[in-house]
């Protein structure tokens, strides 16, 4: 009956061990991908805008209602009810927070609030909202005098920043990511400002406007970490970078384009007919992408290193930035590498059962170690420690990666997270111990040791290849 408990518990802890790295260290995508875990949108309804976030996507239908998927570490997917009788008409994601509008002028703020950022502040009496947008650590919005508020930035400063429309000019738009922050205003001319700190040598807040060249109206901009795009209304592909976005560039396609994006590292158009135009941080212009399923795109929004396309098909894919700005993205292996290993580790347990069973020797040896001799609780405090180990690390893999954006939580996290490493080693020394100390043998005490350096292979995958 012991041989039979002991080859049952082994079996479960042996599973345990391989289910636990597989799924705290999750593999990196090639570079696209189709977002499986996307929404299904109902049949009289079509998608009108989407919005990316650090881990997190939203969409925005034509009859108002809003989808989210992804990372719900942070509360990130958790949309809070649409008031009665309102239908929603904006939406922005930011890094693990997200901010929407209704038709009502209702603004609704959920996710992370480490910084304020889903606190909603004291809007001027009278004022009616009319856009929102979400950066990294703030949310913001313009009412219908062009007055632009936005709230949250700092865990150690917590404030509201007001930016005034500029003279004899009205802002019509509000766009942020990162720390900046883009507008457009009714003559066609583009402003931004730097949020979160000092930039161009003005003061956090200063409407900064770009030069645009004569002849040229913009119709639309899009900012990101390192330039702003836009599109003119005669549908040239503009672009801005430099300190104090003094370097321009304009690109004239004879294709229709109908969307201007700007990534870390590149630019890229949505035409009318459903291609990506790209452009890379030197601005030339590179191949384009070839979607899977060749489908063509439809609606395309980036953020965080991103983007994520809607196709004519209906599916969401989503397209690595470093695809996107012509850097080959390396094949990643470690995924069928880890499978081999966990693989290999069972079919040697399984043999190793198969040896031990047949033997006369090892049969009348091997049971498993009741907590009632020194041997017995040695084997049961090992079992145990593997199996904290194994539950510890997957719990703060998630913690780190839901609030790494607190620093101080950051901080204290990152050396219990080392120190997890060093129990399997710890482990092992004392199966090590355990067996040459005594004759007699515990399954759980023999399992130990070929679990954790299971454990530990699978780490050296993933984090030195």
């Amino acid at each position: 009956m012991r041989k039979v408990v002991a080859a049952i518990l082994s079996i479960i802890l042996s599973s345990a061990m391989i289910g636990i790295p597989v799924s705290a260290l999750s593999v990196v995508p090639d570079g696209v991908k189709v977002m499986e875990d996307a929404p299904v949108i109902p049949p009289d309804d079509k998608v009108k805008a989407i919005s990316v976030g650090g881990s997190h996507t939203l969409i925005l239908t034509e009859k108002g209602a809003i989808f989210a998927w992804g990372s719900n570490a942070r509360s990130q997917l958790d949309i809070p009810p649409i008031p009665e009788g309102e239908t929603a008409v904006d939406i922005a994601a930011g890094t693990s927070h997200s901010i929407a509008l209704t038709d009502k002028g209702t603004v609704l703020l959920w996710g992370s609030n480490d910084f304020g950022q889903t606190e909603t502040p004291g809007f001027p009496q009278g004022e009616v909202i009319q856009d929102v947008s979400a950066g990294d650590t703030f949310s913001l919005a313009k009412t219908a005098s062009g007055t632009i508020i936005a709230w949250g930035f700092s865990a150690n400063e917590k404030k509201v920043v007001t930016l005034q429309e500029p003279e004899n000019d009205s802002l019509i738009s509000a766009d942020a990511e990162y720390e900046y922050f883009v507008s457009l205003s009714e003559s066609g001319k583009v402003y931004s400002s730097y949020l979160v700190g000092l930039a161009f040598g003005k003061e956090q807040g200063s409407l900064v406007s770009p030069k645009i060249p004569a002849g040229v109206t913009m119709i639309s901009a899009d900012p990101s970490n390192a330039h702003i795009a836009g599109l003119s209304d005669d549908g040239r592909v503009v672009s801005w970078r430099g300190e104090g976005y003094e370097d321009i560039e304009i690109h004239e396609t004879s294709e229709d384009v109908v969307k201007v994006s700007a990534g870390t590292n590149y630019t890229a158009a949505l035409t009318s007919e459903g291609k990506l135009l790209l452009w890379d941080w030197k601005e030339e212009r590179l191949p384009d992408i070839a979607l899977p399923f060749s489908e063509k795109a439809k609606l395309m929004a980036d953020g965080y290193g991103r983007t994520v396309i809607f196709t004519e098909q209906g599916r969401f894919i989503e397209v690595n930035s470093g695809v996107l700005a012509g850097i080959p993205v390396r094949k990643d292996y470690r995924g069928a590498a880890a499978m081999l290993v966990s693989m290999l580790f069972l079919a040697a347990l399984a043999a190793l059962a198969v040896k031990w069973f047949k033997s006369e020797k090892y049969r009348d040896e091997i049971y498993f170690g009741i907590p009632d001799t020194r041997l017995g609780m040695a084997s049961f405090k090992i079992a145990a420690a593997v199996i904290i180990y194994g539950l510890l690390f997957t719990m703060l893999n998630i913690l780190y990666a839901g609030w790494g954006e607190n620093m101080i939580l950051h901080l204290v996290l990152l050396p219990f997270i080392w120190s997890m490493y060093i129990l399997p080693l710890v482990s092992i020394g004392l199966a090590v111990f355990s067996i040459l100390k005594d004759d007699e043998r515990s399954a759980l005490v023999i399992l130990s040791v070929p679990a954790c350096l299971y454990f530990l292979v699978i780490y050296v995958i993933y984090m030195i290849f």
